[in-house]
């Protein structure tokens, strides 16, 4: 099991409970352990998950050149300037981690009903939207050079463990051993 220090100074558990794996959940936990000296980046993102949307065009006026929205960017910068206040506050100021980068994240949702506490979410948004916004949101904060230098990955979505709680983000970045 691994645990990090959030940015409230509580204990976070980035892994799920010994009933229930993930495809690929134990390598990443063995390849964690000996990690050594390797950087590590871990923090909280508060706030409700949110996927990237699809972009959209707004067709120009009067023969004018249409462009391309994001309706996602605003909520991307709030992603993106909790992240680089974590790094700041964690004391890493030494630029993006090199070589190849494994993410290990959960969304965690808010949760309506007590029986739905620690349970896996399996509601809209899709994991996959989730995704695309925190790997970008972490690429513009300067956690790696791009995107494709993450080789592993671990993602789930869960509901809070307590009733009640707003939805976050968990997350550990670390570079991987070749």
């Amino acid at each position: 099991m691994f645990h990090f220090r959030g940015n409230n100074g509580g204990v976070v558990d980035l892994t799920q409970s010994d009933d229930e794996s993930v495809d690929g959940q134990v390598d990443a936990e063995q390849e964690i352990a000996v990690l050594g000296n390797r950087r590590k980046i871990s923090g909280i993102i508060d706030g409700r998950p949110r996927p990237q949307a699809q972009r959209i065009y707004i067709k120009g006026k009067g023969g004018k050149k249409g462009r391309y929205v994001d309706p996602s960017a605003q909520h991307k910068r709030k992603v993106r300037k909790q992240l680089r206040d974590n790094r700041v506050a964690d004391g890493d100021h030494t630029g993006p981690l090199s070589g190849p980068v494994g993410l290990m994240v959960t969304f965690w949702f808010r949760a309506s009903q007590a029986s739905q506490c620690g349970q896996p979410h399996t509601k809209r948004p899709d994991i996959d939207n989730l995704q695309k916004l925190l790997f970008d949101a972490m690429n513009q904060a300067g956690f790696f050079e791009d995107d494709c230098k993450v080789a592993t990955v671990s993602i789930s979505k869960r509901y809070c463990l307590e009733l009640g709680t707003e939805g976050h983000t968990t997350y550990y970045v670390y570079e991987r051993l070749v």
